[in-house]
């Protein structure tokens, strides 16, 4: 008996203490028992909106609010998700949906390497804080930038302050305005002008979270004027979808009235060409009876074993299937050749429509993960318009060469064809933009200013 309370008592602690090794493990994980100095200002989770995941010690699991950011951690968010992590005075780190950083953080340096999508880094008031992409490193001291890392290529938007990065023995400096593009494995380097209008819905939503002042190169009634001519062009091409989309339900209804009318009518000629003919057995049938001195007695007992004579029955409505299709639009222009005509190659004019309009705004269908440059090589494909385009290693993506024969440098040395989604030209190929339902595609040919005539650039 004493053995078997002592075995039980045994059992009961090894419960115990795996249940505490666990408890430690776990802890140990998520920064329960964390007193280390390696993290950041103690940057924590400020705010997050749907799924954003935490990797640590090669562990992941889903973030909450008051998680402690550590040295080595690695944080991403899903799609449509968002995240904000600070320290005691604000939000100094902002992702959305898709992104993906990792921190390295001792004492007060900071460093933030994207890995994938964009983030906005606000640095104003600190020192010793890096942002990553690819092989470039830059310091963001008291600057609010944005990083971004896209397949072949990263960019760095200097929206305040001054970011510097170093080649061999010299520091460069970059300021607020201007946006730093960097080509994988390649040593090309870019730096241009933007405007409010170069940035995305999302990049401007941060921007005017993170709280705008006089240092910032545009202010909020710039970010909200973009967004609210996005959303009036956004409007105008869904009443265009909506209208075309009513169009097609009404032809296709009348469509199917005129092929009901003409079922009726068929049925209608042959009951009538039937009678006749039953009419003319008779008429020969009489006619015969009576040559021949027979009479016909006509029965008033009706033959049951006959069946009654058909009634004409409605048309079934039509069965038509849920529409699970998602529908985005897509317009093709080149009417900036028209104010630029001196510079047209010979012998191109004839491919340039009178209005500038390749293709006028349409509906198209496209299944989930689709892209921009799947939808324009169907909607080309099917309408004859030609489309020449090329693979980019170096950007992992597809090029656009030519659309209608109008090719890049055939209107000045800065013409070629741009896109834009929603308003916003994307800073990457169009064989990378996935596309989701109700987008608004616009291909437009630039003239001058690599996009300035058509809105891709300065305002």
């Amino acid at each position: 008996m004493k053995k078997r309370a002592l075995l039980n008592i045994c059992m009961v602690l090894t419960i115990i203490l795996v249940a505490v090794c666990g408890v430690m493990a776990v802890g140990s994980v998520k920064g329960w028992f964390d007193d280390s100095t390696e993290t950041s200002g103690n940057l924590t989770v400020t705010e997050k909106t749907g799924i954003a995941m935490i990797e640590r010690n090669g562990i992941a699991y889903e973030v909450s609010e008051g998680t402690v950011v550590r040295h080595g951690d690695i944080l991403y968010t899903k799609n449509a998700s968002a995240l904000q992590i600070g320290d005691a005075e604000k939000s100094r780190i902002s992702l959305d949906g898709n992104a993906e950083i990792s921190i390295q953080a001792v004492g007060e340096a900071l460093s933030v390497e994207v890995l994938k999508g964009d983030a906005l880094i606000d640095a104003r008031g600190m020192t010793g804080v890096t942002a990553i992409t690819g092989d470039t490193k830059v310091s963001v001291d008291g600057a609010v930038a944005s990083v971004s890392t896209q397949a072949g290529s990263g960019m760095v938007y200097v929206y305040s302050g001054i970011v510097t990065r170093t080649e061999g023995e010299a520091t460069i400096e970059t300021e607020a305005g201007l946006v730093i593009t960097i080509v994988a494995n390649s040593d090309e380097v870019d730096i241009a002008a933007f405007g409010a209008n170069s940035l995305s819905d999302t990049q401007m939503t941060k921007l005017i979270k993170c709280g705008m002042d006089e240092s910032f190169c545009f202010t909020e009634a710039d970010l909200n004027k973009v967004r609210s001519d996005r959303e009036a062009e956004k409007l105008k091409a869904q009443q265009a979808l909506l209208a075309q989309k009513e169009a097609d339900n009404q032809a296709r209804a009348e469509a199917e009235k005129q092929a009901e009318e003409a079922k009726r009518a068929e049925e209608a000629k042959k009951a009538e060409e039937a009678k006749k003919q039953e009419n003319s057995q008779k008429d020969t049938t009489s006619s015969e009876s009576t040559a021949t001195g027979e009479t016909s007695i006509e029965s008033n007992t009706e033959d049951n074993t006959q069946p009654p004579a058909s009634e004409e029955q409605p048309a079934p409505e039509p069965v038509i299937p849920e529409d699970t299709s998602l529908y985005c639009t897509i317009e093709i222009r080149c009417d900036t050749i028209l104010d630029n005509m001196g510079n047209l190659t010979a012998g191109k004019e004839g491919y340039v429509p009178s209005n500038g309009t390749i293709l006028g705004t349409s509906a198209v269908a496209f299944t989930e993960g689709e892209t921009v440059f799947d939808v324009l090589q169907r909607v080309c494909d099917s309408t004859g318009i030609q489309l020449e385009y090329s693979w980019t290693p170096m950007y992992d993506s597809y090029y656009i060469e030519g659309i209608n024969h109008l090719y890049e440098f055939d209107c000045g040395s800065e013409s070629g064809w741009m896109y834009k989604v929603n308003g916003w030209f994307p800073n990457y190929g169009c064989s990378s933009y996935t596309l989701q339902d109700g987008d608004t595609i616009v291909w437009c040919y630039t003239c001058n200013g690599l996009g300035a005539d058509v809105g891709g650039s300065n305002f």
